[in-house]
């Protein structure tokens, strides 16, 4: 997705997109958590130099054990969305 909207991709890149899903089973059912964030260096108030979170997004869901990984993988899309929205915004194409 983020290539498709124009996004250059590079596994050394700074700044980067950070996603962490976590995902506990009990009883057939499946609850998850998805967190997406982008990382980037800069100064910060105080003239810190370093690297922080400047967009952050998350969601929680619950499904059955046959669903959840069509569920998280429609999930991390929609916030996969959002930060290029977002980003496309912030950083529009020329």
């Amino acid at each position: 997705r983020l290539r498709t909207a124009g996004v250059k991709v590079d596994d050394s890149a700074q700044p980067y997109l950070y996603l962490n899903v976590g995902v506990a089973h009990l009883d057939g059912r499946a609850t998850y958590s998805i967190s997406l964030k982008f990382q980037q260096r800069g100064t910060f108030d105080g003239g810190f130099r370093g690297s922080g979170t400047t967009w952050d997004e998350s969601a929680v869901g619950r499904a059955g054990e046959a669903r959840a990984a069509r569920y998280i993988r429609e999930h991390v899309g929609d916030k996969v969305d959002q930060f290029l929205n977002d980003y496309l915004k912030a950083n529009p194409r020329h």
